[in-house]
């Protein structure tokens, strides 16, 4: 089989990278700034929720917590190994 001269076929992956590139939108100053701080807010939003959830959880761990310890006070003592040995 012999070889063509002249230039190769470009990969289908290089013409679509090279179609993208020549028809990539072009952002002015303005909307390059607002695109900026709606992500930004965006973020702030999620990291608030995030926050939020992870203090609800702290909170209900702590009242597990309280509980847990009320009950083992409120609970009759029994008479075997938690009681302190009495001397005779």
């Amino acid at each position: 089989m012999k070889q063509k001269s002249g230039p190769g076929k470009v990969p289908a992956e290089q013409v679509l990278k090279d179609i993208w590139r020549q028809t990539r939108r072009q952002y002015s100053a303005e909307e390059n700034v607002r695109i900026v701080t709606s992500k930004f807010a965006r973020r702030c939003r999620n990291f608030d929720t995030t926050a939020a959830r992870a203090q609800m959880a702290l909170a209900e761990h702590h009242d597990m917590i309280n509980a847990r310890s009320l009950r083992s006070a409120l609970r009759p003592v029994s008479l075997g190994m938690n009681q302190p040995q009495r001397r005779l």
